[in-house]
């Protein structure tokens, strides 16, 4: 009873903490400017200083960039400023991401008034200075929905679509120790490609999705597709198509803490008329991809994902309403003990663009809502975020079920497992690929505390090389993975 009485104020303080984990923050207005503003994106750098960019039309017809920051944790911002400003041309789909050293890139679309011709362009800022606009893509071809990510390294890539012999195409630079690199195109048959997002993982792979037709498709909607590029081998994965039905409704990709791919898309569920709709999650394991998931048979659009540490996928979009198409509501999904729980974070008017991204501490997202169509003061900036818990342990009794110390290693490392029911088990370590590198025991049933030094060697008694490896706790009701790096 003593140990009860000990341990009753943890109790309380991780009740409490997990009971406001659940609450989103008040509505923090970022902008009121007059006019139209979309295409917002935001990034979080390493200081915790929240960066927000968008597209804001201005009175001549034509659209600027507009960026603002807090550093305050999304409780102030600081006052939306005018960055980039190309009279007579339409500035769209802005994206933004900092350096190690919290540097600033922002990249966007310039598009000729009417809509005819388009180039892609880069924007950085060092420590409190914007530098010159530059043109990525090449002059006289038309380059849009450009999208933007940066590894470990500081290597920019910036991605576009394009044509290439008549087909439709994606393409892209990276920027490396101040140099360009010649325009890439990844793959270059007969297929047609729009990419939808890019992230990198910790090991500097980018992970790609979109959508496709094959070749001679014709006219009906196209589907989606999963890449990865390599950085070891330099080299591009095979792609691979995630369904069978139409897809046009918003994708999105995630990577979650064993480095492994999560998706999500909009499609239909039939290839006829009157459609029917889902929204569809994925993801990747030690095996393949699982099975496809449908979190909601509602008509909904524009699909956004991130990850947090606790490995908890977090996904936003908009719904139409039926009865009146110019109003939305604004959603909020997550996977729940029961399946996915749903959440409406705003339904009083058209909310169609939006962002989300996470910390060590809290879910954030950014978004805009239309108060009147058209109008004079139509559309508004809000950011709203959710406090988590990350590093907390998540099997309740018996803590996290899977620790490494020291992890990064370079000589031995000790490893504890924790099997949550007496069950048999498989405890082993692959590599990145997938790859058998050490088996402890296969099956064995336990319900105790296990407990092994390792010395990192593999199965073949060799010492194993400096990288990532995943260590794996596997029975037939669960799997629980641990990242470990050898130095």
């Amino acid at each position: 009873m003593r140990y009860f009485y000990l341990l009753l104020p943890f109790i309380v303080l991780i009740n409490t903490l997990a009971a406001n984990a659940q609450n989103w923050s008040t509505p923090v207005l970022i902008s009121d400017m007059p006019g139209i503003n979309n295409n917002q994106d935001m990034c979080i750098d390493r200081a915790g200083t929240r960066h927000v960019v968008w597209s804001h039309k201005v009175t001549g017809g034509y659209w600027t960039i507009m960026y603002t920051k807090s550093t305050t944790g999304g409780t102030t911002w600081s006052t939306p400023d005018t960055i980039v400003n190309i009279p007579g041309a339409w500035l769209y789909e802005p994206h933004i991401v900092s350096d190690t050293l919290n540097n600033l890139f922002v990249s966007f679309d310039s598009i000729s008034q009417g809509g005819s011709f388009g180039q892609v362009y880069l924007k950085t800022k060092q420590g409190e200075q914007w530098g010159t606009h530059m043109r990525i893509s090449n002059e006289y071809e038309l380059a849009v929905h450009q999208l933007m990510t940066i590894d470990g390294n500081n290597r920019l890539y910036i991605f576009w679509n394009g044509y290439y012999n008549q087909n439709a195409k994606f393409i892209y630079k990276y920027l490396e120790n101040g140099v360009w690199s010649t325009q890439i195109i990844p793959f270059v048959d007969s297929n047609y490609y729009s990419l939808r997002s890019v992230k990198t993982d910790k090991l500097n792979n980018i992970l790609c999705n979109g959508l496709f037709k094959y070749f001679g498709q014709g006219g009906s909607y196209p589907r989606v597709f999963y890449t990865k590029y390599e950085s070891v081998s330099n080299s591009w994965q095979t792609i691979e198509d995630m369904n069978i039905y139409n897809s046009d409704h918003g994708c999105d990709i995630a990577i979650d803490t064993a480095l492994f791919p999560n998706l999500v898309w909009g499609q239909y569920t039939n290839t006829a008329y009157p459609f029917e709709h889902a929204t569809i999650f994925k993801k990747q394991n030690l095996w393949g991809w699982g099975d496809s998931d449908t979190i909601t048979k509602d008509e909904e659009y524009n699909q956004k994902m991130t990850i947090d540490k606790n490995n908890t996928v977090h996904i936003i979009d908009c719904y139409v309403l039926p009865d009146n198409n110019t109003l939305t509501t604004f959603n909020y999904y997550t996977i729940a003990a029961d399946g996915w729980s749903k959440e409406i974070l705003d339904e009083n008017g058209s909310i169609i663009m939006f962002d989300i991204e996470t910390t060590n501490v809290s879910v954030d997202i950014v978004y805009v809502k239309m108060i009147a169509w058209p109008g004079p003061d139509s559309a508004r900036t809000y950011y709203i975020n959710k406090s988590i818990l990350v590093g907390l342990p998540q099997t309740v009794g018996k803590g996290q079920p899977l620790f490494v110390y020291p992890n990064p290693c370079n000589a031995q490392t000790t490893i504890e497992a924790y099997p949550p029911k007496p069950i048999p088990v498989s405890l082993f370590i692959v590599d990145v690929n997938g790859k058998m590198v050490k088996t402890f025991f296969v099956n064995k049933t336990l319900s105790h505390k296990i407990e092994t030094i390792w010395d990192l060697t593999g199965d073949n008694a060799r010492l194993i090389p400096s990288g990532t490896y995943l260590l794996v706790l596997k029975s037939e009701k669960f799997i629980y993975v641990k990242q470990i790096i050898k130095l």
